[in-house]
């Protein structure tokens, strides 16, 4: 394995050939003559060195060449020195080339007139082989290109507010900076906090100990309703009998006390700026002693949300070193265990070569925030804590970096619970950590394309969903950004999935965090035989079966035959739902309130309006309250039908929800047509869904008085029919009417939201889905569900169990397969490209008309599983249900399917293609089993890239899970509540068992690499990991090649010390125009489209919802609140704090927004960017100056004064 250098190795005879050349080559570079004589004394191609490009020129340059080179004047082969990348120099008009290099051109080009058949590129270098008699390699067979994922890291650990202590200061007494040193100068704080009695003197005090006598403190429970104090916990209040008993309650914290207690311990000065947070997220408040911050204060640590502090870093692989390359004394080395190098030979100089032992790690020292410097700071902090807080000696009395060598840490992956040990043995100038490839070995960061639909629970309720509409609805406000944009939250509320586990089996797991991620370059599709497809990323954790378990790969390493698990069935509960078009016509900006009739009894009207304004004279009562005036509000109350708006400017949303009947039914104003405010997702709605679904549409047509809004069911069958026009009346309170003998349709414009909006149904055969009513409702209401699908779009064979339906809508395919899949149901799917339209509807369309119709998407249920369909779901449609009942009695069918492992079937991969990526990608952490069902197929989740470092005396002193945020995930994310002191290999992600493990390749090898073979394909055998895992060396690997030292590459990426973006993709921009294989064109396209613009969009869109903030108080308001606001001569507003009279500004700047605009508006001058792409700039750069522009200044009322 390659990692550094620095040793002499022996040259040892050609396996090949068993011949010896005489000398070592290993370290210098033979001359041109030595080069050939090796070339044909051992049959192999042309030393590297001497090896040109010889397929990057063409014919008419390398004539040039030859006849340069043999009339010694190379003026016009100057082209072809370049493309075969021989060094040259131009002096006095003339190009001179370097001794060695004439000589190998003199020797290897052919004569002049050996040019008569070449023809093209490709002959070029096949006419030097037989000019010269020497087999020559190609130089580059193949060219490869990067781009860069995310900048390195090498940074100390921080959370929002970046707190020292975990001690909360209060919303207003700590300040804007939340520093407990202003709470010390109020006095108190009201805040929660854990309250504990001591037992001797009945004090009741916040830590687990009295401080003033030193005896254990006891748990007392709080009721939150009176206040009475339990000594046990107890399910309710023996005093009030409220069920909500907590460890803490509101009081007034002694700050001030408590403090001078601590400065008093430690013998020293309050600081000028103590860190802290505003209030405790824990489950039982509990806090840490102030000692800790002050001395955390004292060496600049900060804490994380556990109580330890920690150094995030890049993971770098590394399995080999030198005592040089890591800053460490051979001594050193020696006394923690590296006696001996790869040789065998005793640790004796800095340039010997040793094997990294795995578990350990080299951390950075070459930053502004080193890692010895920091993680010696913590050393002393832990040491200080132990001498003057718990009275104990110090344990590592460190007093520079190299007193850390040997010291034990703490390697903590994102997004898991478990924390592996690791030992300091070096320091490095790269922004990360170096360690053996186990040790990093499950930190990937992988994700799902936006539209992959995953199954998840929420507030009791299960939907399926595009994991777009999943995470952007549940990550919250202010979710951890980094430098690309990528953006990580634990949900804001609990969020639940199925899992799959090991051994096939379906579990609930709560989801840890939720992520969304700027896109990769390529995704994969990945669709099976049945029909399954799912699109993630290439390096995304796949599952597979294979011996009767489940296990997991790169999806880039999945193969055409693979067997993948797809759930057999899904045991999913649900409940009866009924639908509340109030609540949602409340909600909605699609139709205005105001023209929204709710039809009540007169004297119900006059009740509310008397009952609100606690007045007889109900109309001035109500006129004096609301923007209407007394003529329409008795107007309303005559015509029993009053607006939203006026019930929700009376009652309040929340009381008007609650205070108007069930019953009542909605109309839309100067509309014949109402619906019911209630609508029952029972057997018969949700059957006429599936119809909906299968022959439904919606639409409006404009007429003189309006336009009309109709919502239809197209059938052809009578049953059909008459059952939609009993499910309109009787369900919706519609007045259905048989438009023609193929339909029935239903006018009104609230029938209309209802089917568009609330059910979010589709309008059109193509945009047709499942409503997610209809997924979390119980499996009978799903059954009856398909049952009309099926009857509107499917068919029965009446000779065999042989069930099919077909759609356009491939979302609608997706959602019925899931339903299938809910109902224990295994269908095959298969796509048919659509034809020419002229072809399919030649009456319709004209000849020259070249449209397609779409792709049909078909759903097949055969065999055992349409005996499963008719038990759960059927036709509702008699005429099929006879044909499939026919079939089943004349069939035998057979069991179950006895190759499934748990309750997972086998899905062999079918075929797998590259996909273009859309803006974003999504991502989520499961609990325990690591694994998802995404797109009806188990997959594996997503992990991380980068790890967090921690003393190992830090963790065990002061982690605390009693200090973890109170929310699923917080819980149990990014914590050490499991240490793995050991690191047992085959217990890691099996994707770090890829790597080889051998100490040379074998002459095949290479030779195989020029033809392009996948590592599977190689004839040749190479141990890799995999192979040895279980084996007594399981981390023995070899040594390969040697290199330079790994200092000698560059410590950081020109993204990180490059500063303004626009110098950035200027130097961006500028190596693609220097680069041959860049299209800078296209790259600066790209940039825009990929980056800027979504960046711009983003931001612009937050500025439009953002909150106001006090900058004193932080106290956020919604909108600029009306106190002494100002509107300054610029046009910016600001106002005064109506909590503190602090200064209330925006929290998005205009320069948040503004910061790409002119990077991209010089793009566009400067690179031939497409029209549309330009015309978009331009666009978003009149709306900015439209919203900032300041040439047309808005005046303050103090200009007229």
């Amino acid at each position: 394995m390659s990692r550094s250098g620095g040793r002499k190795s022996s040259r040892k005879p050609s396996k090949e050939t068993g011949k010896k050349l005489g000398k070592d080559f290993s370290d210098t570079t033979p001359t041109p003559e030595e080069a050939f004589k090796i070339s044909e004394h051992l049959d192999i191609p042309l030393h590297p060195h001497w090896t040109y490009h010889w397929d990057e020129t063409t014919p008419e340059r390398f004539r040039q060449l030859v006849e340069g080179i043999r009339s010694d004047d190379l003026k016009s082969a100057k082209p072809a020195l370049e493309d075969l990348l021989v060094p040259h120099t131009a002096e006095d008009g003339r190009i001179r080339l370097p001794g060695n290099h004439r000589t190998v051109l003199e020797h290897l080009l052919p004569r002049e007139n050996e040019l008569e058949g070449l023809q093209t590129g490709s002959d070029i270098k096949e006419l030097v082989e037989e000019s010269s008699g020497l087999e020559l390699g190609d130089q580059a067979p193949h060219y490869l290109g990067a781009r860069m994922g995310r900048p390195e890291k090498a940074e100390k650990r921080t959370i929002q507010g970046d707190p020292q202590i975990l001690f909360p200061c209060g919303k207003e007494e700590g300040g804007r900076m939340r520093n407990l040193v202003e709470s010390y100068e109020s006095g108190t704080v009201d805040e929660s906090i854990i309250h504990n009695v001591d037992p001797e003197t009945g004090d009741t005090v916040h830590y687990s100990w009295n401080p003033e006598t030193g005896n254990p403190a006891e748990p007392i429970y709080i009721c939150q309703s009176c206040g009475n104090q339990h000594s046990e916990e107890t399910e309710s209040c023996e005093s009030c009998g409220n069920d909500r008993i907590e460890r803490y309650t509101y009081t007034d914290i002694p700050v001030e006390q408590m403090m001078d207690r601590a400065l008093d311990n430690l013998d020293t000065q309050l600081p000028d700026l103590l860190k802290s947070v505003r209030g405790m997220s824990s489950k039982h408040k509990h806090v840490e002693p102030l000692e800790k911050g002050l001395l955390r204060e004292k060496y600049d640590l900060y804490v994380n949300k556990d109580g330890t502090v920690r150094y995030d870093a890049t993971d770098i692989p590394m399995t080999h070193f030198t005592p040089e390359e890591v800053s460490v004394s051979p001594e050193k080395l020696r006394e923690i265990g590296y006696t001996h190098d790869i040789d065998g030979e005793p640790l004796e100089n800095s340039n010997q070569v040793l094997e990294m032992k795995p578990q350990d790690i080299v951390i950075p020292e070459g930053n502004e925030n080193p890692a010895s410097r920091f993680m010696l700071g913590v050393a002393q902090f832990i040491d200080d804590l132990l001498e003057q807080f718990y009275g104990l000696e110090p344990f590592y009395n460190a007093d520079s970096k190299e007193d850390l060598v040997g010291e034990l840490v703490i390697g903590l992956a994102p997004h898991t619970s478990g924390g592996t040990v690791g030992r300091i043995i070096g320091f490095t100038d790269a922004k990360g950590i170096y360690s053996h490839p186990y040790w990093h070995a499950a930190k990937r960061r992988n994700c799902f394309d936006p539209d992959t639909k995953l199954w998840y629970r929420k507030n009791g309720e299960w939907r399926f969903e595009p994991a777009e509409n999943m995470v952007e609805e549940n990550i919250g406000e202010d979710p951890e950004t980094d430098d690309f944009g990528n953006r990580f939250q634990t949900p804001h509320e609990d969020l639940y999935v199925p899992s799959v586990s090991k051994s096939g089996d379906t579990e609930i797991k709560p989801v840890e965090k939720l992520s969304k991620h700027q896109p990769t370059e390529t995704m994969l599709e990945i669709r099976t035989t049945t029909g399954e497809t799912i699109t993630v990323t290439e390096d995304h954790r796949m599952q597979f079966i294979e011996d009767n378990k489940v296990k997991k790969k790169r999806a880039s390493k999945v193969q055409e035959g693979d067997s993948i698990p797809v759930p057999s069935s899904l045991e999913l509960s649900g409940e009866y739902r009924t639908i509340d078009l109030l609540e949602h016509v409340a909600e909605t900006d699609t139709i205005p309130n105001s023209r929204v009739m709710v039809s009540l009894k007169e004297s119900t009207i006059k009740s509310i309006l008397k009952q609100r304004t606690g007045s007889e004279q109900y109309l001035s009562a109500t006129e004096d309250m609301v923007s209407v005036g007394r003529k329409a509000i008795s107007n309303y109350v005559y015509r029993e039908s009053v607006p939203v708006s006026l019930l929700e400017e009376v009652l309040g949303r929340e009381q008007m929800l609650d205070r108007i009947p069930r019953d009542a039914e909605l109309s839309m104003e100067s509309d014949n047509t109402s619906v019911s405010r209630t609508v029952e997702l029972n057997a018969r709605l949700s059957t006429f869904l599936g119809y909906y679904a299968a022959e439904g549409f919606t639409g409006e047509r404009d007429t003189s008085k309006g336009p009309i809004y109709q919502t239809s069911i197209s059938a052809h069958e009578k049953q059909i029919r008459d059952f939609a026009k009993e499910v309109f009346r009787e369900e919706l309170g519609a007045s259905p009417y048989e438009e023609n003998e193929h339909k029935i349709t239903a006018s009104g414009r609230l029938l209309n939201f209802l089917f568009d909006e609330v059910l979010n149904a589709g309008r059109r055969s193509y945009t047709k889905r499942v409503p997610q009513q209809v997924f979390s409702s119980p499996d009978d209401i799903i059954g009856h569900f398909l049952s009309g699908y099926f009857s509107g779009d499917g068919s029965a064979s009446s000779s065999s169990p042989d069930v099919k339906a077909s759609t356009v809508s491939e979302e609608l395919k997706t959602d019925l397969n899931a339903l299938l899949q809910r109902l224990g149901i295994s269908a095959t799917n298969t796509v048919k490209d659509g034809i020419k339209l002229k072809q399919q509807f030649p009456d319709f369309y004209d000849e020259d008309c070249e449209r397609e119709a779409r792709p049909i998407h078909k759903i097949r249920i055969t065999s055992t599983d349409a005996k499963k369909y008719r038990e759960k779901a059927g036709f509702h449609l008699e005429r099929k249900q006879e044909a499939l009942d026919q079939s089943i009695r004349q069939t035998e069918t057979n069991g179950g399917r006895p190759d499934n492992v748990g309750d997972m079937r086998h899905a062999e991969v079918e075929s797998i293609s590259e996909k273009e990526h859309g803006d974003h990608t999504y991502c989520l952490t499961v609990e325990d089993n690591h694994s998802v069902i995404a797109d009806n197929i188990a997959v594996g989740q997503c992990d991380g890239d980068e790890d967090a470092i921690l003393m190992l005396m830090d963790g065990l002193l002061n982690f605390s899970r009693q200090f973890l945020p109170d929310v699923t995930g917080a819980r149990t994310m990014d914590a050490p509540l499991i240490l793995s002191t050991v690191l047992n290999p085959d217990e890691i992600d099996d994707e770090a068992w890829a790597m080889e493990t051998v100490s040379e390749y074998p002459l095949q090898f290479y030779r195989e690499t020029q033809e392009y073979k996948a590592p599977w394909e190689l004839d040749c055998d190479v141990e890799i990991g995999e192979d040895i895992v279980h084996s007594d060396e399981p981390f023995d690997h070899g040594y390969t090649h040697e290199t330079s030292s790994v200092e000698d590459a560059p410590m950081e990426s020109a993204y990180v010390s490059l500063g303004e973006m626009s110098e950035k993709t200027s130097e961006q921009l500028g190596l693609g125009k220097r680069t041959k294989a860049v299209d800078e064109d296209a790259a600066a396209e790209l940039l825009l489209k990929k980056h800027f613009l979504p960046d711009i969009r983003g931001n612009l869109s937050s500025f439009s919802e953002q909150e106001m903030r006090c900058v004193d108080c932080n106290e956020k308001f919604r909108r600029v609140p009306m106190t002494s606001q100002k509107i300054a001569a610029t046009g910016k507003t600001t106002a005064q704090c109506p909590e503190c009279g602090g200064d209330v500004l925006l929290t998005i700047s205009e320069g948040t927004i503004r910061k790409y605009m002119q990077p991209s508006k010089d793009i566009i001058e400067e690179y031939e960017v497409s029209p549309y792409t330009r015309q978009q700039i331009l666009n978003i750069d009149k709306e900015l100056k439209a919203l900032f522009g300041k040439n047309e200044r808005q005046s303050g009322l103090g200009n007229f004064a």
